[in-house]
């Protein structure tokens, strides 16, 4: 059998062109732009402006304000006509308006000792805002309570024989300057609910 050597030789030197010329059998695409199908997608928004600051720290009845020597059991309540505007926009979005706690607030707060609370057109509750609210005025005020006992009630044996069982009573450790805090260690927030 003859082999026809031009021939093996010059499909060797075709394969060879075609693997150097960069040929490749990679998987094919194509692309082409919406145009003027496409709709432009904007982002929304979520912010609140204080229209009035104007909390006043009540002082009747068992209230305490600044300048009085607060105790566990005592409650502070900043009513007034301070007001905040939302701006909420969003087909699904969801806010609630609350009260955090800074400063030496925050650190009787985590310690448990204090509860602070925002008050949202007089209710304590948390209000689920949402793009309905968008434009909104609000009536905003606070509540601090100082927990009279470590747990939400006493658990003491004998409260006339505090010996017997002081555990969810306080010590020394709360009081005097440890125990003091500004009462400009609030801030308001807005923060999109979970989902």
């Amino acid at each position: 059998m003859r082999i026809n050597k031009k021939a093996v030789v010059a499909g060797g030197a075709a394969a060879v062109l075609l693997i150097g010329g960069g040929l490749t059998f990679a998987r094919w695409y194509d692309e082409a732009s919406l145009g003027n199908q496409a709709a432009e997608v904007k982002s929304g928004e979520l912010s609140f402006a204080i229209d009035n600051l104007a909390c006043q720290w009540a002082n009747g009845g068992d209230n305490v304000a600044p300048g009085d020597l607060i105790a566990p059991g005592d409650t502070m309540q900043c009513t007034g006509s301070s007001q905040v505007v939302t701006n909420i926009k969003g087909k699904n979005l969801k806010a609630t308006l609350s009260a955090v706690p800074t400063g030496k607030l925050a650190e009787l707060v985590n310690d448990d000792f204090a509860v602070l609370k925002a008050t949202v057109n007089g209710s304590t509750e948390p209000v689920a805002l949402t793009a309905a609210n968008d434009g909104d005025t609000f009536d905003v005020g606070f509540s601090i309570y100082f927990k009279e006992f470590k747990d939400s009630v006493d658990n003491s044996l004998n409260r006339d024989k505090p010996t017997t069982d002081t555990a969810q009573w306080w010590g020394e450790e709360k009081q005097n300057s440890d125990y003091s805090f500004n009462t400009g260690d609030i801030k308001l927030q807005l923060v999109q609910n979970d989902r």
